[in-house]
């Protein structure tokens, strides 16, 4: 599959994907230094498009391997502050899991971390080189109130939408709960809680439970915890960033090019089982292929037979494309439309289909057809779902 024109038609783009690429640097990097030799960078908006796409510390490596006196010392600096901004970001979350962790093992309670700093630490190989913004802890629900009193007991305050929510109908109303913690009102630590992959509508409510197979020991800065496998890893990642999320964030495909690039999946039969039985099994694929696609990463042979279908192909051209659209479009109505379609035909199973056009029509459609006083009917922020899901 040839990568569509759109990204060859941005100077600025097509310079942030040889940041992204795994199957040669060197070659990326010549490439990167031919592009920037051809004098057409927009410097500000290459940094905003890696900012969109949450992608700067990716940036920032290559632009440190490309001979200084090609571009300005005020970008490389800007961009080489936000590598280490995050870097120290994703220490503090880091420390703050472990303290949770520790509170959280007195009680007996489980709580395993996915994506954030646990995903860099053990695909990229260096917290500080992935991009997030909070801690997320997958929970049982049944733990769900001791916990949330825990983390209050440490100065951790509910999202205020969420504070009043009646604890009985959280567990089918929505898939995650966010708790804040401020220091002199400036927030310093954002932690959500997740139960299940999904909202309800989106039909991919596995739960830690069914993930028990895959629960193995590992160990963070001499500390013994409970972490997903590879397999895990990859499976929910797929969830998260193409089925409750469009897969529109080049840090989405990144995350599953890492996984797959570190070679360490061993249990793929689980993978498809669990992917068909949530009907996400051309998402699978979808994802994977637009990985490939992107930053070069070879496709595993044990699905390489599932990749080149006409379907496949189809979908991930409909997402590349997606992703070369400017940060300014994002919330465009026909960008928009267009992810719900690809939400649509990436998912394999009728009643899904059914679930998530009733979804679009009363979280998407309809709050922008209705005035907005009245737009509480139809969204409240994680319980509901926002306009994009």
């Amino acid at each position: 599959m040839d990568m569509p024109s759109e990204f060859a038609g941005s100077v600025n783009l097509n310079l942030l994907l040889q940041s992204l690429r795994l199957d040669d640097h060197d070659a990326a990097l010549r490439e990167a230094e031919r592009i920037i030799r051809g004098g057409m960078v927009d410097w500000e908006e290459l940094y905003d498009i890696a900012d969109a796409h949450s992608v700067k510390p990716q940036l920032a490596q290559m632009i440190n391997g490309i001979t200084p006196d090609l571009m300005p010392d005020s970008f490389r600096e800007k961009i080489n502050s936000a590598y280490q901004k995050n870097l120290y970001s994703q220490l503090g979350f880091a420390a703050g899991f472990l303290k949770i962790k520790n509170l959280l093992e007195q009680e007996g309670i489980i709580a395993v971390p996915f994506k954030g700093f646990w995903l860099a630490h053990e695909m990229y190989g260096n917290v500080g080189d992935r991009e997030s913004t909070d801690i997320d802890l997958f929970i049982n629900f049944r733990d769900f109130e001791r916990i949330n009193i825990l983390l209050q007991g440490i100065g951790y305050q509910p999202e205020k939408n969420m504070i009043n929510y009646p604890i009985d109908k959280l567990e089918g109303k929505s898939c995650e709960y966010t708790l804040n913690m401020f220091e002199d009102k400036i927030l310093v630590s954002i932690i959500d809680l997740h139960w299940k992959m999904s909202p309800p509508d989106y039909l991919m409510d596995i739960s830690l439970s069914e993930l028990n197979s895959q629960i193995i020991p590992s160990v963070f800065q001499d500390q013994s915890l409970s972490v997903f496998s590879p397999s895990a890893n990859l499976l929910l990642s797929v969830m998260h960033h193409g089925g409750k999320d469009p897969l529109t964030r080049l840090k989405h495909v990144y995350d599953i090019a890492r996984i797959i690039e570190k070679d360490c999946i061993t249990d793929w039969s689980w993978i498809i089982r669990e992917a068909k039985r949530f009907h996400v099994e051309d998402l699978l694929m979808t994802t994977i292929k637009v990985a490939s696609v992107i930053t070069g990463v070879k496709i595993p042979q044990q699905i390489n037979s599932g990749i080149e279908s006409k379907k496949i192909n189809r979908l991930a051209n409909n997402r590349i494309r997606a992703m070369a659209e400017p940060p300014a479009r994002w919330r465009k109505t026909r960008v928009i439309i267009n992810d719900w379609i690809f939400r649509l035909r990436s998912r394999d199973s009728l009643r899904v289909k059914i679930s998530l056009v009733s979804h679009f029509i009363r979280k998407v459609l309809a709050p922008r057809l209705i005035p907005k006083s009245l737009h509480f009917m139809f969204t409240k922020k994680k319980i509901s779902d926002d306009v994009q899901g």
